[in-house]
């Protein structure tokens, strides 16, 4: 089952309007993080994990608060800017001469790095090339670009007295996989170790046909577990635990609601029933990929996505079964 741990992060930003509106809204979604945003850096930080901040080559004084926060145990991300200078010395990296605007190939350094997990080996970013170059000798490069026949880094870390600083010059803060790259980081940040987690998936009505499919396709995706099977037919039970032996069966659908180990519901019931189903799996903290139709009319339809957005959990139409529930799988 996926947990976070409560994590707090402070964003350092004059907007909005601001270019990083998109990550702080993704990190808006997560129940987890708990995001303040302030346009200057306070003088108390000992409340905050992780830093993000914009202006990073003004701290180089080292009696700077950021600097004394960040030797303590602290957490620091700075974006670094289009038209922004030298860095401090102590990030181990200085920024090169920004390029133009391009299409960027990006890739990570290490393909089994764990921040990578469940991510393609390469992303694709649309953005102004600017690297950076490595000045010290313990600065991890996570993600690089390619760039003129080179692997330039675009993404770096270093531990630092007992916390730890990383930047990135890549700011296309809308794409969803930078946005799951970085909130991975900043659980690394936080001194946290960023581990394989699994998420539970249930299914809600099995045919032999459409919910098989359903069971193997979450078997065969990394990161899914097949934690558990309802439906209120028994012949349909006894031919779920043939075909995935020992998986836990269920006659009803309160004790299904309340299994803890079951974080996904894939509803494949009669479509009359998506809409009532959907919204009591949700209501129990579930996130939910319905069968199609979603619902009968749009009255239903608009109970669900308030149910959703009040609960903070996904809610997904099957658009075809593997690749929808690979998207709603990793949406986190």
């Amino acid at each position: 089952m996926i947990t976070h741990p409560p994590l707090s992060v402070l964003i350092i930003s004059k907007g909005p309007p601001s270019p990083l509106d998109p990550l702080i809204a993704y990190f808006q979604r997560i129940p987890s993080l708990s995001l303040s945003i302030s346009p200057e850096l306070p003088r108390d930080l000992s409340s905050f994990q992780v830093i993000i901040a914009a202006d990073s080559a003004n701290c180089a004084d080292p009696s700077d608060p950021l600097f004394q926060y960040l030797l303590k145990g602290g957490g620091w991300l700075g974006l670094i800017q289009d038209a922004g200078g030298a860095l401090p010395e102590f990030f181990g990296v200085q920024p090169t001469p920004a390029g133009p605007f391009t299409e960027l190939r990006v890739s990570f350094q290490d393909h089994d790095h764990p921040l990578a997990r469940r991510l393609p080996d390469s992303i694709y970013l649309n953005g102004r090339y600017r690297g950076l170059e490595i000045t010290a000798d313990n600065t991890e490069t996570i993600l690089y670009a390619d760039w003129r026949s080179g692997h330039i880094p675009v993404l770096t870390r270093r531990p630092l007295g007992n916390g730890q600083i990383a930047c990135t010059t890549l700011a296309v803060f809308d794409d969803s996989n930078f946005q799951q790259i970085l909130f991975r980081l900043l659980q690394g940040l936080a001194g946290r170790q960023v581990r394989d987690q699994w998420l539970g998936v249930g299914l809600l009505g099995y045919s032999p046909n459409v919910g098989k499919k359903h069971g193997r396709g979450v078997m065969a995706t990394p990161g899914l577990r097949l934690k558990g099977l309802c439906d209120l037919n028994p012949k349909r039970l006894r031919q779920a635990e043939e075909d995935f032996p020992g998986i836990t069966t269920y006659p009803s659908v309160e004790n299904f609601t309340r299994s803890a180990d079951i974080d996904l519901v894939i509803i494949c019931t009669p479509p009359s029933t998506h809409a009532r189903l959907s919204l009591e799996m949700m209501a129990a903290g579930k996130h939910v990929l319905s069968e199609k139709p979603l619902a009968l009319n749009r009255k239903e339809t608009d109970a669900m996505v308030e149910m959703a957005d009040r609960r903070k959990v996904h809610l997904n139409l099957c658009r075809g079964l593997y690749p929808s529930l690979w998207i709603l799988a990793f949406a986190r």
